[in-house]
């Protein structure tokens, strides 16, 4: 029973302690409904704010420190902040740095951030912004201005993968971004953005009215951006939209990136839904320099292009539309094109479009660079008629000169000589020529245009790439290995050849027959030994040699001797015999027959054993007149006798011992 107490005792202050732990409730689309400025520190990580010793941030909680105090109407106006660490933000939902609402009524809240902050090439991820209930413009600066000059913005700064959600509902205007909601800079004055790096979502809710939404900045006026990117971004639902800046008036723009998608009803553009001048004359112009825009572009209403959805004014520098741009609209002129929508007072120069522009309006043409010209000029701009077969350059209305259709590559090889200052140049090493494969010489492709050149610098064209430097084949320089006669014991080999440059080995002196295992190739078997039928001896064997004059000595053997008489022997007169082989007839030398002193002559002796020729006589019979078998008899009766006397002697001495 203790036991069963104590364990719940246990368990219980477990469950006091993790009710005590903070955990984030999320509401609809994964967005917390808990806030950051709830959890704000009370202090930053040090620093006295100024540009030699700003605040430091280091936590979550001390930039939402940063949040709080600026709503609350701190604006830190010429202050300076610091990121030392990279900060997820994804267990709260954020409160934009500064918060600005223009109602329906006329009626605005307006507190804004207006000092510097320093990225210190940090990370903000997790990023949650949901304005679709309080309203405020959504970013992670909702409002940032720069009213009394200073320094006013942000540089070295990474927000990756945010969600940001808005609703234009009771708003006579909404602004929305990844960076920034809503940035103004009053005349003579500007905001700084440099180095700076978004990705993520940006999604509008209602499209009735006027949105101001971009995947960098929504509205931006009197913006110095720099070296800046907005990637893989995705801006739905919204008009006034563009890939980095949905509004920009009398800002600049230099050497900035889009990419990603933008879909909405009017006024969206790759990289600006709407350009302006901040000046009713016109003079303040946004500039756009060395820009490039790679994002597809979907509208249900008018005014959609490449990089600018509507440029009412605005200067194009070297800028490149790269996206496709499709429009939906067929109840009234689209005003779709290939780089701007529709233009006003422009003035573009070597800036060109390469994607793909359709309209499903059966009664407007689009345009392959501007859907509707109205007003401007252009010089050395161009458009990918090979994608956009049978547009002119302009939609609706004439643009007289300067923009030009070309093919995908010639349009690719503009963007390299004007955006990227050159080709991007790719070198492929020189292949030498081998006996049987041509060769080639080394040759440049553009990695952007995929033109191929004949030298680093571009200068030379090469047109056609197959038959370019193409170095003959060698052919082989041939040695020959004469052919090996097979002998008795050793085969032999066919004759081949080898080139002397591959090392390749060949049946023919042409190399049209590749020996692939020379190892194997043309093997002529050994003869092996035949004998012949004429017997060959010395003094003492005989054999056959073999036939195919190898000089091997075969069935050889030791000869087989039998007496042949020569002459008989009588009585008075001597006869001869001599010894001859039985297989091969080699004779040793006669010998004599004694005469036989009786007038029968005598029988020649049995032929020597070849093993016996030196014991003795020759014979295995006694002859007549041979007295050593008469000796041996003797022997064997005495050896007998002496015997039979040692066996009565010894039965005797034990008789006489018992």
């Amino acid at each position: 029973m203790k036991a069963k107490h104590k364990f719940l005792s246990v368990l219980l202050v477990l469950c006091m302690v993790s009710c005590m732990v903070p955990a984030a409730v999320f509401a609809a689309d994964n967005v917390p409904d808990s806030v950051w400025t709830d959890y704000a520190a009370a202090e930053f990580a040090g620093g006295t704010g100024t540009e030699q010793d700003p605040y430091q941030i280091a936590t979550a909680e001390q930039l939402a420190k940063l949040s709080k105090d600026v709503s609350g109407g701190s604006n830190y106006q010429g202050k300076f902040f610091k990121l030392t660490e990279s900060i997820d933000l994804s267990r709260h939902r954020w409160v934009p740095i500064g918060i600005y609402k223009w109602g329906l009524s006329g009626t605005s809240i307006n507190k804004s951030f207006q000092g510097f902050l320093d990225g210190n090439h940090k990370t903000i991820s997790g990023l949650i912004v949901d304005e679709r209930t309080d309203k405020y413009s959504a970013g992670f600066f909702g409002n940032i201005r720069n009213i009394d000059g200073g320094t006013v913005g942000a540089k070295d700064l990474t927000i990756s993968s945010a969600n940001i959600y808005a609703n234009e509902d009771g708003l006579e205007q909404l602004h929305a971004g990844i960076l920034a909601g809503y940035a103004l800079a009053n005349p003579d004055k500007q905001i700084v953005f440099e180095n700076i790096s978004v990705s993520g979502t940006v999604v509008v809710e209602r499209t009735d009215g006027h949105n101001n939404v971009g995947g960098m900045i929504g509205y931006g006026d009197r913006i110095k951006a720099t070296n800046c990117k907005a990637e893989n971004i995705s801006v739905t639902g919204a008009s006034n939209s563009g890939g980095f800046i949905g509004l920009g008036g009398g800002s600049s723009f230099e050497n900035c990136k889009a990419s990603g998608t933008v879909s909405g009803t009017w006024g969206l553009g790759g990289f600006v839904g709407y350009s302006y001048s901040t000046r009713l004359d016109g003079t303040e112009p946004s500039v756009y320099e060395k820009c490039a825009a790679d994002v597809k572009i979907e509208g249900s209403d008018w005014r959609l292009g490449g990089f600018a959805g509507y440029a009412e004014s605005g200067e194009f520098d070297n800028c490149v539309a790269l996206g496709d741009v499709a429009s939906t609209v067929d109840g009234w002129e689209p005003k779709v094109g290939g780089f701007i929508g529709e233009s006003d007072s422009v003035a573009a120069t070597a800036c060109h479009a390469t994607g793909t522009v359709t309209s499903e309006s059966s009664t407007y043409e689009a345009g392959g660079f501007v859907g509707c010209y109205t007003d401007g000029t252009f010089e050395g701009c161009s458009f990918d008629n090979e994608k956009n077969s049978g547009l002119a350059a302009a939609g609706d209305g004439t643009i007289s000169a300067g923009v030009a259709g070309g093919n995908s590559d010639d349009v690719l090889a503009n963007i390299c000589k004007d955006y990227y200052g050159g080709h991007t140049m790719q070198k492929t090493d020189k292949v030498e020529a081998t006996c049987t494969t041509a060769g080639k010489e080394a040759y440049y492709t553009c990695e952007v245009c995929q033109k191929h050149f004949e030298d680093e610098a571009g200068n030379t064209e090469i047109t056609d790439l197959e038959n370019y430097g193409v170095i003959e084949k060698t052919g082989h320089t041939m040695k020959k290995t004469d052919k090996v006669e097979a002998t008795c014991t050793t085969a032999g080999k066919e004759a081949y050849y080898t080139c002397e440059v591959c090392q390749k080995h060949f049946s023919d002196a042409e190399g049209n027959n590749e020996i692939t295992k020379l190892e194997e190739y043309g093997i002529i078997p050994a003869t092996e030994h035949k004998a012949g039928t004429e017997w060959k001896h010395n003094e003492t064997s005989h054999w056959n040699e073999c036939m195919n004059n190898c000089g091997e000595k075969l069935n050889e053997a030791a000869h087989s001797y039998e007496w042949v008489v020569d002459k008989e022997a009588t009585a008075t007169e001597a006869g001869s015999k001599h010894e001859e082989c039985t297989v091969c007839g080699y004779k040793k030398a006669a010998v004599e027959i004694p005469a036989t002193g009786t007038t029968d002559p005598t029988d020649p002796p049995k032929p020597t054993d070849p093993d016996k020729e030196n014991s003795g006589t020759g014979t295995d019979s006694p002859q007549t007149g041979d007295t050593n078998h008469m000796m041996v008899w003797i022997v064997v009766m005495l050896l007998a006798g002496a015997g039979l006397t040692s066996t009565v002697l010894y039965g005797r001495k034990k008789k006489y011992s018992k």
